[in-house]
């Protein structure tokens, strides 16, 4: 093997490993860029259903790397490629700007009839706002004949032994560097350009230019030169001027700041703007990332060095605008003495920063007393979220909790839960005399007889914090539930216990562009200190809350609860906001209890009623007390609620129950897996919610949620709603065909609640057919 041969043939697999980076910069300036909102172009955001479909944008590096060293071992003329050959660049420019874009045209244009595009290419058109990566996501087949179109001048140049290793690897860098400016979603094209040379714009497209062929799919099919749209009459008219908005576009002002900071070392491969992939799961440590350390201590240097806050996200949320904004120091550096002044020079600058693009809110990860006091007349408020933080525990706390170990070091949001349960008339025990002393003074009068200072680990709730040991988890009774209220989780030291997440809440599906986890949260999972400076904004409570103040702790919740059920429920707040509409707004509800009351066992005399008392659960108990049929609950506050939404006929049938005994439960949202496990043998569970439940039994039965058989008349069913089998309906989508059907002229939302008995005939009527019991 001679010394040329020996290069190429090594040169390959660097060249693959240099594509990837190439791409992943490209991915990283391109979501950093959309973040900004400066020359962005198309403003709708991403989902995770699209980062996970382009997560295997790799694959065809991988695809090609296996065909150039299949190619090296086929032709042997390949083996002697020089460095340079000024007639094979030449040919390869020639024949991509003749047969290659030529072809791919007209193959494109194929591509959209509706036969290929259904079975193909509407894979890649599922992206309407593009990533860089998104240029590579096709079916298998159609990267084949992508990789037969940029083979001609590759294997044209090696047969004419013009080839050699600039323009083989030219050309694939300048296919994947088109392929990516395409595909970013930010105009980056300068109009100088295209005016000291005119005619460059038939032989290079722009951001904007394929944009429009991702918007509006019957125009712009050019691959990288736009002669051909014009030539056949393609080009989209509106080039121009979605060329021009998008280059002036400046960058966004956002309401809403969270500033939040790196955490472990590994954290910055999690972000946004690092490996989408990653960034799209929870954080979890993986033996892999020590083979990324060279990413990992480049990271390091490089945030050391850097001083200045970053963009890695924005949000939109109903009329608020939200951006996050990452302080480059890991958490490790802020426990260190040395770096405290300049970290606080950095929060410092990007508070100042907010504040003159006019931010409303902004979130810290720390209480940010300092800069209040620093700067006084400051218009933007400063939020820690310690209020919702402290609301999402308390609302964690099992139901019938009547004593809980508080353990942990004693921050303001540890005050708070300790003051709140004591006045609740819950005991809260801790185990150290110091923080029993300092717990006390911070309780009224009336509060401090619930404060025990407890020698013993047998309650069943510990509330922990920074500083709870692992010894400590050891001495933890079985079955012990730990519900965290710090930012960090515990360390899981026990596999016969139960960890709750740290404080956070699932977003409502209104808040648009949320593709990445939240630290080690689920997906559509934020911590409930950034969702405390978006409430704020939403808000527009004119208020800080940091240092020693606390916002209502009540009035936050229900705040929450509020903007988090807007477009999950019921509509009432469309109706008020447009009292004309011509349309009916229909949530299901009728239908919905109409389902249950039909699929329990005839001849059932009791039900067990748990989970949330949404209108469709008030409505079930009151319909099944009318019947005589006895309704028992596990709660005392689910008992005195349910009852006064009862008849006084029918509160009779309503029953208080300590036993688990009933052999068919009906469950809703936020119920725990521990009742189901005290459930006995052979127990019918009917879910009243949307989401099915998590089977922890194998010897009692689930029914499926709340669903029929659709009739053979409904036509082009060919997909599965979520979970449900085939041609299966959810009933709150089978009550809007109802009442359009019946030409009911109702809302059915908020409070209102249409006939059951006349939507359940109407349902059978029209073919509709419910589905069996598991038995």
């Amino acid at each position: 093997m001679g010394e040329g041969e020996r290069n190429l043939y090594f040169l390959i697999f660097p060249f693959l490993l240099m594509r990837m980076l190439h791409n992943q910069i490209w991915i990283s300036i391109s979501r950093y860029r959309n973040a900004k909102g400066k020359n962005r172009i198309v403003d709708k955001g991403l989902e995770f259903e699209q980062v996970d479909r382009e997560s295997n944008w790799d694959d065809q590096i991988l695809f090609n790397g296996a065909l150039f060293y299949i190619g090296y071992m086929i032709f042997p003329q390949a083996q002697k490629a020089p460095l340079w050959s000024t007639n094979g660049v030449v040919m390869t420019i020639l024949l991509h700007a003749g047969p290659v874009e030529f072809l791919y045209y007209w193959f494109h244009r194929a591509l959209h009839h509706h036969y290929l595009y259904s079975r193909y290419h509407s894979h890649h058109h599922s992206s309407i706002v593009t990533e860089p990566i998104s240029s590579v996501t096709h079916p298998f087949a159609e990267h084949i004949v992508y990789f037969m179109l940029f083979a001609i001048p590759m294997l044209s140049t090696l047969f004419t032994g013009t080839l050699s290793m600039a323009s083989l690897f030219g050309y694939i860098m300048y296919i994947d560097f088109m392929n990516n400016m395409g595909h970013c979603n930010f105009e980056l094209s300068p109009k100088t350009l295209f005016s000291i040379f005119p005619p460059l714009k038939y032989l290079m497209y722009t951001p904007s230019y394929h944009s429009l062929h991702h918007t509006q799919f019957r125009t712009n099919y050019a691959l990288f030169m736009p002669i051909y749209d014009c030539v056949y009459g393609t080009m989209d008219k509106s080039l121009d001027t979605l060329y021009e908005t998008s280059l002036k576009r400046p960058e966004d002002s956002p309401d809403v700041v969270h500033l939040t900071h790196l955490t472990t070392l590994e954290s910055i491969c999690h972000l946004r703007v690092g490996f989408a992939s990653l960034a799209s799961k929870p954080h979890t440590s993986k033996l892999y990332f020590w083979l990324m350390w060279p990413v990992t201590f480049w990271s390091v240097i490089i945030t050391w060095i850097y001083g200045h806050t970053f963009v890695v996200e924005a949000n939109n949320f109903e009329k608020i605008k939200w951006q996050s904004w990452v302080v480059p120091r890991y958490t490790i550096q802020y426990m260190l003495q040395w770096p405290r002044e300049a970290i606080n020079s950095m929060i410092e600058r990007a508070i100042l920063d907010a504040e003159m693009r006019g931010v409303k809110g902004e979130e810290l990860n720390k209480n940010g007393e300092l800069y209040i006091r620093r700067y006084p007349k400051l218009k933007l408020n400063l939020v820690d979220g310690s209020s919702l933080v402290v609301a999402v525990v308390l609302n964690s706390i099992p139901k019938g909790t009547t004593q809980v170990l508080l353990r942990g070091n004693l921050t303001k949001v540890a005050y708070a839960i300790a003051n709140t349960l004591c006045e609740r008339d819950i005991k809260v025990a801790t185990l150290y005399k110091d923080d029993y002393e300092k717990l006390k003074l911070s309780l009224t009068s009336k509060s401090t007889s619930n404060l025990i200072l407890s020698t013993s680990y047998a309650q069943k709730t510990w509330l922990v914090g920074d500083g709870c040991t692992e010894d400590e988890q050891l001495n933890a009774s079985k079955g012990t539930l730990f519900i965290p209220f710090s930012q960090f989780p515990p360390k899981k030291m026990r596999k016969d216990c139960f960890y709750h997440s740290t404080p956070a809440m699932i977003t409502p599906k209104s808040f648009s562009n949320i593709h990445s986890c939240e630290n080690w949260l689920s997906r559509r999972v934020m911590s409930a200190w950034r969702i405390a400076g978006i409430l704020h904004g939403l808000e527009e409570w004119n208020v800080h809350e940091c240092g020693d103040k606390m916002f209502d702790i009540q009035e936050i919740w229900q705040a929450s609860l509020r903007h988090g059920e807007k477009l999950n429920s019921n509509g009432e707040l469309y109706i008020q906001r447009y009292p004309k509409l011509k349309l009916n707004l229909v949530d299901g509800s009728s239908l919905v209890v109409a389902v249950v009351l039909n699929n329990f066992p005839k001849g059932t005399t009791q039900l067990l009623l748990r989970g949330n008392l949404s209108k469709v659960a008030y409505a079930i108990a009151n319909t099944l007390c009318e019947r005589d049929i006895k309704v028992p609950t596990l709660y005392k506050d689910e008992y005195e609620k349910l009852k006064l939404r009862l008849t006084s006929k029918s509160t009779s049938n309503l029953i208080l129950s300590t036993s688990y005994a009933r052999k068919t439960w009906l469950v809703g949202d936020e119920w725990t897996e521990d009742v189901q496990l005290n459930a006995p043998e052979g127990t019918l569970f009917i879910p009243f919610s949307q989401f099915p439940l998590k089977k922890m039994r194998k010897d009692c039965f689930y029914h499926s949620t709340l669903a029929m058989f659709t009739p053979k008349s409904l036509t082009n069913m060919h997909s599965c709603e979520n979970w449900l089998s085939r041609r299966v309906m959810s009933a709150w989508r089978i009550a809007g065909i109802l009442h359009a059907l019946e030409g009911w002229n109702v809302h059915e939302c908020g409070d209102k609640m249409f006939n059951i008995e006349e939507i359940w005939r109407a349902s059978l009527r029209h073919g509709f057919r419910p589905l069996a019991i598991p038995a």
